[in-house]
């Protein structure tokens, strides 16, 4: 029993004198306030998100807007939310108008002075041609 107390004694004074050593806790510190940046930008969103929902809220209150579109026999059924339906159906072929009245002709313009003759233009000569490293180049 002497024995075990003398390592059990033994035990904990290296577990006293060792375990309590320093540790750099830097790489914690920085995922720590990397976490309470996204967190904090998370928390903005959501504010951000938060009111515009509000205003969503507040423009649909009160309105009437379209809850569903079905096809029905030559047209559709158009229904709101406030529960009535309507129904649009397709019509007949319509006919072309008659035409407008023809406008008046404008003015004709005068017209301007000759310009100076220009010069001839100079067309470059493109070649291709294969060098010594079997690579082809364009030439100008």
């Amino acid at each position: 029993m002497k024995k075990f107390n003398s390592f059990f004694s033994v035990a904990v004074a290296a577990v006293l004198a060792f375990g309590c050593s320093t540790t750099d806790l830097s790489p914690i510190e920085k995922r720590l306030d990397d976490h309470e940046t996204r967190i904090s930008s998370l928390e903005s969103q959501y504010k951000q998100l938060n009111t515009e929902l509000t205003t969503v809220r507040g423009m649909v209150e009160g309105k009437v807007f379209v809850t569903g579109v079905e096809p029905i026999n030559n047209g559709y059924r158009i229904t709101f939310n406030s529960g009535d339906p309507i129904e649009i159906h397709n019509g007949v072929p319509g006919i072309n108008g008659q035409d407008g009245a023809k406008g008046e002709r404008g003015e004709k313009g005068e017209t301007g002075a000759t310009g100076a003759k220009g010069d001839d233009g100079v067309t470059p000569v493109v070649t291709l041609v294969q060098e010594a490293d079997g690579l082809y180049y364009w030439y100008l």
